[in-house]
């Protein structure tokens, strides 16, 4: 079945060392093609995408505006949603 191609992970205050190495570093040998991070108490993603193995960061949306979905082309999620309930 494989890795799936997206995973958005919601920071818990006390998860955050979890989240943000122990997560990342199993999703990246796992290979999900994309990962974001949302910082709710900063009201912030960052968005990384594995290329050649290797995360990289390619994006933190802390402003209004679209964030694209790479995994789903021409899919772009608003900030300003994602946000909204906090």
């Amino acid at each position: 079945m494989g890795a799936p191609d997206w995973i958005i992970e919601i920071l818990s205050p006390g998860n955050i060392a979890r989240d943000t190495k122990i997560k990342f570093d199993l999703y990246e040998e796992s290979g999900v093609l994309e990962y974001w991070i949302v910082f709710l108490g900063v009201k912030t993603v960052a968005a990384y995408v594995l290329e050649n193995g290797q995360y990289q960061l390619v994006g933190e949306y802390f402003t209004p505006g679209p964030i694209p979905v790479r995994p789903l082309p021409g899919l772009l999620l608003e900030w300003s949603e994602v946000f909204a309930e906090v």
